[in-house]
Protein backbone atom coordinates (compact mmCIF):
# COMPACT_ATOMS: atom_id res chain seq x y z
CA UNK A 1 0.00 0.00 0.00
CA UNK A 2 1.38 3.18 -1.02
CA UNK A 3 -0.08 6.27 0.38
CA UNK A 4 -0.12 9.54 -0.88
CA UNK A 5 -1.61 13.10 0.30
CA UNK A 6 -1.53 15.43 -2.69
CA UNK A 7 -2.28 19.35 -1.49
CA UNK A 8 -3.07 22.68 -2.86
CA UNK A 9 -1.37 25.66 -1.34
CA UNK A 10 -1.03 29.55 -2.17
CA UNK A 11 -4.87 29.92 -2.57
CA UNK A 12 -8.02 27.48 -2.61
CA UNK A 13 -6.30 25.35 -1.49
CA UNK A 14 -7.17 21.18 -0.82
CA UNK A 15 -5.89 18.47 0.14
CA UNK A 16 -6.35 14.65 -2.02
CA UNK A 17 -5.63 11.67 -0.45
CA UNK A 18 -4.82 8.69 -2.85
CA UNK A 19 -3.73 4.86 -2.48
CA UNK A 20 -2.35 2.81 -5.25
CA UNK A 21 -3.66 5.06 -7.88
CA UNK A 22 -7.32 5.24 -6.15
CA UNK A 23 -8.66 8.51 -5.37
CA UNK A 24 -10.36 8.06 -1.32
CA UNK A 25 -11.02 11.58 -0.60
CA UNK A 26 -10.59 14.84 -2.32
CA UNK A 27 -11.68 18.45 -0.55
CA UNK A 28 -11.29 21.86 -0.83
CA UNK A 29 -10.11 23.76 2.66
CA UNK A 30 -12.85 26.52 1.96
CA UNK A 31 -15.85 23.65 2.74
CA UNK A 32 -14.33 23.12 6.36
CA UNK A 33 -13.03 26.81 6.92
CA UNK A 34 -16.36 28.21 5.91
CA UNK A 35 -14.36 30.79 3.66
CA UNK A 36 -14.56 31.47 0.30
CA UNK A 37 -11.54 30.21 -2.08
CA UNK A 38 -9.53 29.74 1.37
CA UNK A 39 -6.10 29.23 0.80
CA UNK A 40 -2.70 28.33 2.89
CA UNK A 41 -1.94 25.23 3.88
CA UNK A 42 -5.16 22.64 4.11
CA UNK A 43 -4.78 21.35 7.97
CA UNK A 44 -8.70 21.35 8.10
CA UNK A 45 -8.96 19.32 4.85
CA UNK A 46 -5.64 16.97 6.10
CA UNK A 47 -7.37 16.76 9.50
CA UNK A 48 -10.37 15.35 7.65
CA UNK A 49 -8.67 12.74 5.90
CA UNK A 50 -6.52 11.68 8.06
CA UNK A 51 -9.07 11.36 11.06
CA UNK A 52 -11.05 9.14 8.63
CA UNK A 53 -8.83 6.71 7.60
CA UNK A 54 -7.32 6.74 11.13
CA UNK A 55 -3.82 7.71 10.37
CA UNK A 56 -1.29 9.87 11.20
CA UNK A 57 1.03 12.14 8.79
CA UNK A 58 4.18 9.78 9.65
CA UNK A 59 1.91 7.07 7.95
CA UNK A 60 1.57 8.77 4.38
CA UNK A 61 4.42 7.53 2.08
CA UNK A 62 4.44 10.53 0.22
CA UNK A 63 3.38 14.75 0.79
CA UNK A 64 3.09 15.67 -2.43
CA UNK A 65 2.46 19.99 -3.73
CA UNK A 66 1.72 21.07 -6.74
CA UNK A 67 4.21 24.07 -6.77
CA UNK A 68 8.18 23.82 -7.10
CA UNK A 69 9.76 26.69 -5.22
CA UNK A 70 12.94 26.65 -6.60
CA UNK A 71 11.63 28.07 -9.68
CA UNK A 72 10.48 31.13 -8.12
CA UNK A 73 13.74 32.94 -8.92
CA UNK A 74 12.97 32.75 -12.85
CA UNK A 75 9.30 33.84 -11.77
CA UNK A 76 10.98 36.87 -10.23
CA UNK A 77 12.96 37.63 -12.98
CA UNK A 78 10.65 37.22 -15.74
CA UNK A 79 8.32 39.89 -14.43
CA UNK A 80 10.55 42.56 -13.17
CA UNK A 81 12.35 42.29 -16.77
CA UNK A 82 8.88 43.77 -18.19
CA UNK A 83 8.79 46.48 -16.28
CA UNK A 84 11.96 48.15 -15.37
CA UNK A 85 10.75 50.99 -17.51
CA UNK A 86 8.10 52.06 -15.05
CA UNK A 87 9.06 53.03 -11.60
CA UNK A 88 5.72 53.40 -9.92
CA UNK A 89 4.61 49.51 -11.20
CA UNK A 90 8.33 48.23 -10.29
CA UNK A 91 7.38 49.39 -6.33
CA UNK A 92 3.82 47.92 -7.30
CA UNK A 93 5.28 44.72 -8.15
CA UNK A 94 8.01 44.30 -5.58
CA UNK A 95 5.32 45.23 -2.87
CA UNK A 96 3.12 42.46 -3.96
CA UNK A 97 6.18 39.95 -4.45
CA UNK A 98 6.87 40.33 -0.80
CA UNK A 99 2.79 39.89 0.05
CA UNK A 100 3.37 36.66 -1.62
CA UNK A 101 6.58 35.45 -0.45
CA UNK A 102 5.41 35.86 2.88
CA UNK A 103 1.71 35.30 2.64
CA UNK A 104 0.20 38.28 4.17
CA UNK A 105 -2.52 38.57 1.38
CA UNK A 106 -5.93 37.82 3.01
CA UNK A 107 -4.34 34.88 5.04
CA UNK A 108 -3.44 32.90 2.53
CA UNK A 109 0.07 30.76 2.32
CA UNK A 110 3.00 32.18 0.93
CA UNK A 111 6.19 30.93 -0.91
CA UNK A 112 7.58 31.07 2.43
CA UNK A 113 5.27 28.23 3.88
CA UNK A 114 5.80 25.70 0.41
CA UNK A 115 9.06 26.37 1.08
CA UNK A 116 9.02 25.50 5.23
CA UNK A 117 6.62 22.95 4.00
CA UNK A 118 8.41 20.41 6.61
CA UNK A 119 9.02 23.02 9.25
CA UNK A 120 5.10 23.40 9.02
CA UNK A 121 4.19 20.22 8.78
CA UNK A 122 6.06 18.73 11.61
CA UNK A 123 5.34 21.84 14.15
CA UNK A 124 0.89 21.00 13.51
CA UNK A 125 1.60 17.45 13.38
CA UNK A 126 4.44 16.37 15.61
CA UNK A 127 5.60 14.30 12.82
CA UNK A 128 6.53 14.01 9.46
CA UNK A 129 5.78 11.68 6.22
CA UNK A 130 8.31 9.92 4.60
CA UNK A 131 9.05 12.04 1.92
CA UNK A 132 7.72 15.21 0.73
CA UNK A 133 8.12 16.07 -3.59
CA UNK A 134 7.26 19.06 -5.14
CA UNK A 135 5.84 18.80 -8.88
CA UNK A 136 5.30 21.59 -11.71
CA UNK A 137 1.99 23.33 -11.60
CA UNK A 138 1.49 23.24 -14.86
CA UNK A 139 2.25 19.41 -15.14
CA UNK A 140 0.31 18.82 -11.97
CA UNK A 141 -2.96 20.16 -14.01
CA UNK A 142 -1.88 17.54 -16.93
CA UNK A 143 -1.61 14.72 -14.93
CA UNK A 144 -4.55 15.49 -12.97
CA UNK A 145 -6.84 15.44 -16.50
CA UNK A 146 -4.90 12.35 -17.90
CA UNK A 147 -4.82 9.75 -14.74
CA UNK A 148 -8.05 10.66 -13.90
CA UNK A 149 -9.74 10.02 -17.66
CA UNK A 150 -8.08 6.51 -17.66
CA UNK A 151 -4.70 7.33 -19.27
CA UNK A 152 -6.50 8.24 -22.20
CA UNK A 153 -4.18 9.65 -25.23
CA UNK A 154 -4.95 13.28 -25.27
CA UNK A 155 -3.57 16.82 -26.09
CA UNK A 156 -4.00 18.83 -23.09
CA UNK A 157 -4.12 22.69 -22.72
CA UNK A 158 -3.48 24.63 -19.45
CA UNK A 159 -4.21 28.14 -19.18
CA UNK A 160 -4.52 29.59 -15.69
CA UNK A 161 -3.04 33.21 -13.85
CA UNK A 162 0.29 31.11 -13.87
CA UNK A 163 2.13 28.32 -12.31
CA UNK A 164 5.73 29.06 -11.76
CA UNK A 165 6.25 31.05 -15.04
CA UNK A 166 4.10 29.27 -17.54
CA UNK A 167 0.71 30.93 -18.33
CA UNK A 168 -0.91 28.64 -21.13
CA UNK A 169 1.29 25.43 -21.66
CA UNK A 170 0.75 22.58 -24.70
CA UNK A 171 1.61 19.19 -23.51
CA UNK A 172 1.38 15.75 -25.43
CA UNK A 173 0.21 12.87 -23.22
CA UNK A 174 0.61 9.53 -24.39
CA UNK A 175 1.78 5.94 -22.99
CA UNK A 176 2.52 7.35 -19.45
CA UNK A 177 4.70 10.90 -20.48
CA UNK A 178 3.83 14.12 -20.89
CA UNK A 179 5.94 16.18 -23.69
CA UNK A 180 5.60 19.69 -23.83
CA UNK A 181 4.90 21.59 -27.17
CA UNK A 182 4.80 24.81 -26.08
CA UNK A 183 4.66 27.24 -23.46
CA UNK A 184 3.67 30.65 -23.20
CA UNK A 185 5.08 32.82 -19.85
CA UNK A 186 4.32 35.84 -17.90
CA UNK A 187 3.15 38.36 -18.49
CA UNK A 188 1.23 36.79 -20.90
CA UNK A 189 -1.63 35.09 -19.43
CA UNK A 190 -5.16 34.62 -20.29
CA UNK A 191 -6.56 34.27 -16.83
CA UNK A 192 -4.99 37.46 -15.68
CA UNK A 193 -6.57 39.14 -18.85
CA UNK A 194 -9.68 37.89 -18.10
CA UNK A 195 -9.52 38.22 -13.95
CA UNK A 196 -8.52 41.67 -14.78
CA UNK A 197 -11.51 42.51 -16.64
CA UNK A 198 -13.87 41.05 -14.19
CA UNK A 199 -12.28 43.21 -11.27
CA UNK A 200 -12.69 46.58 -13.90
CA UNK A 201 -16.25 45.47 -14.32
CA UNK A 202 -16.92 45.93 -10.45
CA UNK A 203 -17.02 42.39 -9.70
CA UNK A 204 -14.15 40.49 -6.94
CA UNK A 205 -11.32 39.33 -9.27
CA UNK A 206 -10.44 35.69 -8.48
CA UNK A 207 -14.07 35.00 -7.01
CA UNK A 208 -16.28 36.80 -9.52
CA UNK A 209 -14.90 35.47 -13.47
CA UNK A 210 -18.18 33.44 -13.47
CA UNK A 211 -20.20 36.58 -12.83
CA UNK A 212 -18.33 38.09 -16.10
CA UNK A 213 -19.37 35.20 -17.97
CA UNK A 214 -23.14 35.11 -17.14
CA UNK A 215 -22.99 38.44 -17.73
CA UNK A 216 -21.36 38.51 -21.49
CA UNK A 217 -24.81 37.41 -23.74
CA UNK A 218 -26.42 40.47 -22.68
CA UNK A 219 -23.83 42.36 -24.41
CA UNK A 220 -22.31 43.04 -28.03
CA UNK A 221 -18.94 42.90 -29.23
CA UNK A 222 -18.28 46.36 -30.03
CA UNK A 223 -14.87 46.15 -27.91
CA UNK A 224 -13.61 43.09 -29.55
CA UNK A 225 -10.90 44.87 -31.98
CA UNK A 226 -10.25 47.82 -29.45
CA UNK A 227 -9.24 45.00 -26.98
CA UNK A 228 -7.23 43.45 -29.82
CA UNK A 229 -5.48 46.59 -30.56
CA UNK A 230 -4.55 47.72 -27.21
CA UNK A 231 -4.80 44.94 -24.77
CA UNK A 232 -4.71 41.51 -25.78
CA UNK A 233 -2.99 41.50 -29.32
CA UNK A 234 -2.78 38.68 -31.37
CA UNK A 235 1.07 37.27 -32.49
CA UNK A 236 2.45 34.60 -34.93
CA UNK A 237 4.65 32.55 -32.74
CA UNK A 238 2.74 32.45 -29.36
CA UNK A 239 -1.06 33.28 -30.40
CA UNK A 240 -0.98 36.40 -27.93
CA UNK A 241 0.25 39.08 -26.20
CA UNK A 242 -0.79 40.87 -23.60
CA UNK A 243 -0.11 44.72 -22.98
CA UNK A 244 0.75 45.28 -19.49
CA UNK A 245 1.26 48.83 -20.11
CA UNK A 246 -3.05 48.91 -20.70
CA UNK A 247 -3.96 45.81 -18.56
CA UNK A 248 -1.94 45.19 -15.60
CA UNK A 249 -2.86 42.14 -13.28
CA UNK A 250 -1.18 43.34 -9.87
CA UNK A 251 -2.47 46.98 -10.92
CA UNK A 252 -6.08 45.72 -10.92
CA UNK A 253 -5.58 43.87 -7.53
CA UNK A 254 -5.51 47.21 -5.92
CA UNK A 255 -8.17 48.75 -8.05
CA UNK A 256 -5.72 50.72 -10.29
CA UNK A 257 -6.13 50.92 -14.00
CA UNK A 258 -4.92 52.28 -16.78
CA UNK A 259 -5.87 55.59 -18.26
CA UNK A 260 -6.53 53.28 -21.94
CA UNK A 261 -9.28 51.58 -19.87
CA UNK A 262 -10.43 54.80 -17.69
CA UNK A 263 -10.30 56.91 -20.86
CA UNK A 264 -12.32 54.20 -23.16
CA UNK A 265 -15.00 53.31 -20.56
CA UNK A 266 -14.83 55.11 -17.23
CA UNK A 267 -14.93 53.13 -14.23
CA UNK A 268 -17.37 50.28 -13.09
CA UNK A 269 -17.09 50.25 -8.80
CA UNK A 270 -20.17 48.53 -7.12
CA UNK A 271 -20.91 44.88 -7.81
CA UNK A 272 -24.99 45.03 -8.18
CA UNK A 273 -25.38 46.00 -11.15
CA UNK A 274 -28.65 47.13 -10.79
CA UNK A 275 -29.09 49.70 -13.83
CA UNK A 276 -26.35 48.90 -15.55
CA UNK A 277 -24.79 50.94 -18.53
CA UNK A 278 -24.72 49.17 -21.82
CA UNK A 279 -21.14 49.39 -22.42
CA UNK A 280 -20.28 47.61 -19.75
CA UNK A 281 -22.41 44.90 -21.24
CA UNK A 282 -20.65 45.39 -24.16
CA UNK A 283 -17.29 45.17 -22.61
CA UNK A 284 -18.45 42.10 -20.99
CA UNK A 285 -19.17 40.55 -24.37
CA UNK A 286 -16.41 41.38 -25.89
CA UNK A 287 -13.67 40.02 -23.40
CA UNK A 288 -15.40 37.12 -23.52
CA UNK A 289 -15.00 36.78 -27.41
CA UNK A 290 -11.55 37.55 -27.31
CA UNK A 291 -11.00 35.36 -24.88
CA UNK A 292 -12.96 32.50 -26.57
CA UNK A 293 -10.95 33.14 -29.90
CA UNK A 294 -7.34 33.13 -28.33
CA UNK A 295 -8.52 29.84 -27.23
CA UNK A 296 -10.22 28.60 -30.60
CA UNK A 297 -7.05 29.52 -31.49
CA UNK A 298 -4.68 27.61 -29.80
CA UNK A 299 -6.95 24.44 -29.88
CA UNK A 300 -6.85 24.69 -33.68
CA UNK A 301 -3.48 24.95 -33.60
CA UNK A 302 -3.40 21.94 -31.49
CA UNK A 303 -5.49 19.34 -33.72
CA UNK A 304 -3.69 20.81 -36.84
CA UNK A 305 -0.49 19.40 -34.79
CA UNK A 306 -1.36 16.18 -33.58
CA UNK A 307 -2.76 13.08 -34.86
CA UNK A 308 -4.52 12.56 -31.31
CA UNK A 309 -8.17 13.24 -31.31
CA UNK A 310 -8.87 13.89 -27.98
CA UNK A 311 -8.33 17.10 -25.77
CA UNK A 312 -8.00 18.43 -22.18
CA UNK A 313 -8.58 21.60 -20.41
CA UNK A 314 -7.24 22.00 -17.60
CA UNK A 315 -6.30 25.38 -15.33
CA UNK A 316 -8.48 28.13 -13.55
CA UNK A 317 -9.46 28.70 -17.47
CA UNK A 318 -10.92 25.46 -17.79
CA UNK A 319 -13.74 27.08 -15.64
CA UNK A 320 -14.94 29.14 -18.79
CA UNK A 321 -17.98 26.56 -19.38
CA UNK A 322 -19.04 29.11 -22.36
CA UNK A 323 -15.45 28.94 -24.09
CA UNK A 324 -15.36 25.44 -23.23
CA UNK A 325 -18.39 24.90 -25.12
CA UNK A 326 -17.62 27.34 -28.10
CA UNK A 327 -14.54 24.73 -28.57
CA UNK A 328 -17.01 21.92 -28.32
CA UNK A 329 -18.85 23.33 -30.83
CA UNK A 330 -16.24 23.64 -33.49
CA UNK A 331 -16.52 19.84 -33.70
CA UNK A 332 -12.70 19.53 -34.27
CA UNK A 333 -12.00 16.93 -31.63
CA UNK A 334 -13.94 13.43 -31.09
CA UNK A 335 -13.77 14.17 -27.30
CA UNK A 336 -12.95 17.03 -24.83
CA UNK A 337 -12.67 16.48 -21.54
CA UNK A 338 -12.53 18.94 -18.52
CA UNK A 339 -11.70 16.95 -15.15
CA UNK A 340 -14.25 17.72 -12.30
CA UNK A 341 -11.53 20.62 -10.86
CA UNK A 342 -9.45 22.07 -13.89
CA UNK A 343 -8.32 24.76 -11.67
CA UNK A 344 -6.15 25.23 -8.39
CA UNK A 345 -7.85 22.42 -6.44
CA UNK A 346 -7.57 19.90 -9.11
CA UNK A 347 -3.69 20.54 -8.97
CA UNK A 348 -3.08 18.48 -5.65
CA UNK A 349 -4.86 15.46 -7.26
CA UNK A 350 -2.43 15.75 -10.20
CA UNK A 351 0.43 16.04 -7.76
CA UNK A 352 -0.87 13.17 -5.75
CA UNK A 353 -1.06 11.34 -9.35
CA UNK A 354 2.52 12.02 -9.96
CA UNK A 355 3.66 11.00 -6.37
CA UNK A 356 1.99 7.43 -6.72
CA UNK A 357 4.05 4.88 -7.62
CA UNK A 358 1.54 1.93 -8.14
CA UNK A 359 -1.00 3.89 -10.64
CA UNK A 360 -3.75 1.62 -11.32
CA UNK A 361 -4.81 2.78 -14.80
CA UNK A 362 -7.75 1.10 -14.64
CA UNK A 363 -9.28 2.63 -11.89
CA UNK A 364 -10.89 6.08 -14.20
CA UNK A 365 -12.12 8.98 -11.63
CA UNK A 366 -16.07 8.04 -12.41
CA UNK A 367 -17.25 11.27 -10.34
CA UNK A 368 -16.44 13.79 -7.96
CA UNK A 369 -18.13 12.54 -4.80
CA UNK A 370 -15.21 12.08 -2.83
CA UNK A 371 -15.69 14.82 0.16
CA UNK A 372 -17.08 14.94 3.85
CA UNK A 373 -20.42 11.90 3.91
CA UNK A 374 -23.66 13.02 5.08
CA UNK A 375 -24.45 9.69 8.29
CA UNK A 376 -28.14 9.93 9.43
CA UNK A 377 -27.06 9.53 13.25
CA UNK A 378 -25.39 13.05 12.89
CA UNK A 379 -28.63 14.27 11.17
CA UNK A 380 -30.80 13.07 13.96
CA UNK A 381 -28.61 15.53 16.45
CA UNK A 382 -28.61 18.27 14.35
CA UNK A 383 -32.88 18.04 14.17
CA UNK A 384 -32.84 17.80 18.06
CA UNK A 385 -30.38 20.50 18.06
CA UNK A 386 -32.22 23.06 16.02
CA UNK A 387 -35.48 21.83 17.63
CA UNK A 388 -37.07 21.26 13.71
CA UNK A 389 -39.63 18.60 12.55
CA UNK A 390 -38.50 15.64 10.58
CA UNK A 391 -39.45 12.02 9.50
CA UNK A 392 -37.64 9.65 8.85
CA UNK A 393 -38.43 7.94 5.57
CA UNK A 394 -36.72 5.05 3.16
CA UNK A 395 -35.67 6.29 -0.33
CA UNK A 396 -38.04 5.35 -2.62
CA UNK A 397 -40.70 7.50 -0.43
CA UNK A 398 -38.27 10.42 -0.25
CA UNK A 399 -37.81 10.35 -3.98
CA UNK A 400 -41.68 10.32 -4.52
CA UNK A 401 -42.01 13.05 -1.43
CA UNK A 402 -39.03 15.25 -3.16
CA UNK A 403 -40.94 15.26 -6.59
CA UNK A 404 -44.65 16.63 -5.30
CA UNK A 405 -42.68 19.14 -4.03
CA UNK A 406 -40.72 20.58 -7.29
CA UNK A 407 -43.97 20.22 -9.20
CA UNK A 408 -45.91 21.52 -6.92
CA UNK A 409 -43.21 25.11 -7.75
CA UNK A 410 -41.10 24.41 -4.55
CA UNK A 411 -37.65 24.87 -4.30
CA UNK A 412 -35.86 22.31 -2.10
CA UNK A 413 -32.57 21.13 -0.46
CA UNK A 414 -31.12 18.19 -1.43
CA UNK A 415 -28.20 16.88 0.93
CA UNK A 416 -27.14 13.28 -0.01
CA UNK A 417 -23.93 11.44 0.22
CA UNK A 418 -20.40 12.20 -0.37
CA UNK A 419 -19.70 16.16 -0.93
CA UNK A 420 -18.97 16.92 -4.56
CA UNK A 421 -14.89 18.03 -5.09
CA UNK A 422 -15.05 21.08 -7.41
CA UNK A 423 -17.01 24.56 -7.69
CA UNK A 424 -19.98 22.85 -9.10
CA UNK A 425 -22.63 20.87 -6.83
CA UNK A 426 -23.67 17.71 -8.91
CA UNK A 427 -26.68 16.34 -7.36
CA UNK A 428 -25.66 15.67 -3.31
CA UNK A 429 -25.25 19.20 -2.19
CA UNK A 430 -27.76 21.16 -4.26
CA UNK A 431 -30.98 23.48 -4.27
CA UNK A 432 -33.44 21.89 -6.90
CA UNK A 433 -36.53 23.14 -8.83
CA UNK A 434 -38.87 22.47 -11.44
CA UNK A 435 -37.11 23.50 -14.80
CA UNK A 436 -40.58 24.82 -16.53
CA UNK A 437 -41.39 26.84 -13.73
CA UNK A 438 -39.52 30.31 -15.51
CA UNK A 439 -41.14 32.32 -12.22
CA UNK A 440 -38.72 30.10 -10.03
CA UNK A 441 -35.58 31.76 -11.50
CA UNK A 442 -36.47 35.72 -9.55
CA UNK A 443 -37.36 33.10 -5.90
CA UNK A 444 -34.08 31.82 -6.58
CA UNK A 445 -32.16 34.31 -7.33
CA UNK A 446 -33.47 37.02 -5.29
CA UNK A 447 -34.98 35.55 -1.98
CA UNK A 448 -33.06 32.45 -1.73
CA UNK A 449 -29.67 32.32 -3.23
CA UNK A 450 -29.49 36.36 -2.88
CA UNK A 451 -27.54 37.22 -5.73
CA UNK A 452 -27.70 38.94 -9.15
CA UNK A 453 -30.91 38.75 -11.25
CA UNK A 454 -28.51 38.23 -14.38
CA UNK A 455 -27.29 34.72 -13.24
CA UNK A 456 -28.83 31.66 -15.43
CA UNK A 457 -29.20 28.30 -13.68
CA UNK A 458 -27.68 25.00 -14.12
CA UNK A 459 -29.83 21.64 -15.51
CA UNK A 460 -28.93 17.77 -14.66
CA UNK A 461 -30.59 15.88 -17.23
CA UNK A 462 -30.40 12.09 -17.66
CA UNK A 463 -27.45 10.80 -20.05
CA UNK A 464 -29.69 9.02 -22.08
CA UNK A 465 -31.93 12.30 -22.73
CA UNK A 466 -29.26 14.87 -23.47
CA UNK A 467 -29.19 14.57 -27.29
CA UNK A 468 -32.48 15.27 -26.93
CA UNK A 469 -32.51 18.59 -25.25
CA UNK A 470 -29.04 19.98 -25.76
CA UNK A 471 -26.51 20.23 -28.82
CA UNK A 472 -24.41 18.26 -26.61
CA UNK A 473 -22.96 14.64 -28.09
CA UNK A 474 -20.61 13.61 -25.28
CA UNK A 475 -20.65 13.53 -21.55
CA UNK A 476 -20.80 16.57 -19.66
CA UNK A 477 -20.73 15.25 -15.92
CA UNK A 478 -19.30 18.14 -14.29
CA UNK A 479 -21.49 20.84 -15.92
CA UNK A 480 -18.38 21.68 -17.94
CA UNK A 481 -19.84 23.00 -20.90
CA UNK A 482 -21.92 25.77 -21.97
CA UNK A 483 -24.09 24.74 -25.01
CA UNK A 484 -27.35 25.28 -26.71
CA UNK A 485 -30.82 24.37 -25.80
CA UNK A 486 -32.56 22.95 -28.66
CA UNK A 487 -34.50 25.59 -30.35
CA UNK A 488 -38.21 23.57 -29.83
CA UNK A 489 -36.91 22.44 -26.11
CA UNK A 490 -36.56 25.99 -24.72
CA UNK A 491 -40.20 26.54 -23.94
CA UNK A 492 -40.22 23.53 -22.36
CA UNK A 493 -37.87 24.26 -20.00
CA UNK A 494 -37.55 28.39 -19.57
CA UNK A 495 -36.05 28.08 -16.35
CA UNK A 496 -32.43 26.38 -17.12
CA UNK A 497 -32.51 28.30 -20.53
CA UNK A 498 -29.88 31.48 -20.28
CA UNK A 499 -30.78 34.91 -22.48
CA UNK A 500 -28.69 33.73 -25.14
CA UNK A 501 -30.38 30.18 -25.65
CA UNK A 502 -27.63 28.02 -23.90
CA UNK A 503 -27.26 25.91 -20.49
CA UNK A 504 -24.64 24.49 -18.82
CA UNK A 505 -26.34 20.76 -18.29
CA UNK A 506 -24.89 18.42 -15.90
CA UNK A 507 -25.00 14.94 -17.18
CA UNK A 508 -26.14 12.09 -14.84
CA UNK A 509 -25.62 8.89 -14.86
CA UNK A 510 -26.91 5.51 -13.31
CA UNK A 511 -23.73 3.78 -12.31
CA UNK A 512 -22.31 7.14 -10.98
CA UNK A 513 -25.20 8.81 -9.05
CA UNK A 514 -27.99 6.44 -8.77
CA UNK A 515 -29.93 7.82 -6.26
CA UNK A 516 -29.62 11.25 -7.71
CA UNK A 517 -30.40 9.39 -11.04
CA UNK A 518 -33.48 7.89 -9.48
CA UNK A 519 -34.77 11.29 -8.39
CA UNK A 520 -34.12 12.82 -12.07
CA UNK A 521 -35.91 9.91 -13.72
CA UNK A 522 -39.37 9.97 -11.24
CA UNK A 523 -39.31 13.72 -12.52
CA UNK A 524 -39.14 12.45 -16.24
CA UNK A 525 -42.00 9.62 -15.67
CA UNK A 526 -44.55 12.86 -14.07
CA UNK A 527 -43.52 15.56 -16.73
CA UNK A 528 -42.10 14.12 -19.33
CA UNK A 529 -38.97 16.43 -18.65
CA UNK A 530 -35.44 14.44 -18.15
CA UNK A 531 -34.26 17.34 -15.91
CA UNK A 532 -33.97 19.60 -13.07
CA UNK A 533 -32.58 22.52 -12.11
CA UNK A 534 -29.65 22.31 -9.86
CA UNK A 535 -27.74 24.75 -7.98
CA UNK A 536 -25.37 24.61 -5.35
CA UNK A 537 -26.28 24.40 -1.61
CA UNK A 538 -25.16 27.70 -0.09
CA UNK A 539 -25.90 31.51 0.58
CA UNK A 540 -22.90 33.73 -0.34
CA UNK A 541 -20.38 31.12 1.32
CA UNK A 542 -18.69 27.82 0.60
CA UNK A 543 -21.10 25.24 -0.39
CA UNK A 544 -22.64 23.40 2.51
CA UNK A 545 -20.42 20.55 3.77
CA UNK A 546 -21.10 18.90 7.27
CA UNK A 547 -24.68 18.31 8.41
CA UNK A 548 -24.89 21.43 10.86
CA UNK A 549 -23.86 23.42 7.59
CA UNK A 550 -26.70 21.94 5.94
CA UNK A 551 -29.17 22.27 8.70
CA UNK A 552 -27.93 26.40 8.88
CA UNK A 553 -28.12 26.92 4.92
CA UNK A 554 -31.76 25.63 5.38
CA UNK A 555 -32.38 27.62 8.18
CA UNK A 556 -31.01 30.97 6.49
CA UNK A 557 -33.18 30.08 3.64
CA UNK A 558 -36.23 30.64 2.08
CA UNK A 559 -37.35 26.98 1.61
CA UNK A 560 -39.83 25.12 3.13
CA UNK A 561 -38.08 21.68 3.24
CA UNK A 562 -34.96 19.48 3.35
CA UNK A 563 -34.13 16.03 1.94
CA UNK A 564 -31.03 15.03 3.77
CA UNK A 565 -30.04 11.11 4.45
CA UNK A 566 -33.38 8.83 4.92
CA UNK A 567 -34.95 12.01 6.27
CA UNK A 568 -37.71 14.82 5.02
CA UNK A 569 -37.04 17.76 7.46
CA UNK A 570 -39.66 21.06 8.03
CA UNK A 571 -39.43 23.94 9.70
CA UNK A 572 -41.54 24.59 12.73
Amino acid sequence: MYRVLGISTMTESAAVYVVDGVVKYAIEEERFSRIKHAGGIPYKSIDFILSSENITMQDIDCLSLYWNPYLLPHRVLILLKNIFSNINLLKLKIRRALNVFAGRDDKDAGWIDVLLIKNRIKKNYYCLPKKIEFHNHHLSHVASSYYANNKIDTNVLVMDGAGEIEATSIYKAHDNKFKKILNINLPHSLGHFYSSFTGFLGFKMLDGEYKLMGLSPYGKPEYVNWIKEEILIPHKKIFYKLNIKNLDYHEALTGNYSKALINKFGCKNDDTFKEIDQKYLNLARSVQEVFEENVFKISNSIKKNSKIQNLSIVGGCGLNCKANGFILKKNIFKNIYVPPVPNDPGGALGAAYLSNKNIDYNKKLNNAFLGYEIKNERIENCILKYNLKAEKLDYNQLIKNAIEEITNNEVIAWVQGKMEFGARALGNRSFLADPRNESIIEKLNIQIKKREKFRPFAPSILYEEKENFFDLYQDADYMSFIVNVKENKRKLVPAIVHYDGSARPQTVKKDNNELYWKLINEFFKKTNIPMLLNTSYNINEPIACTEDDCFKTFIASGIRKLFIGNYLVRKN
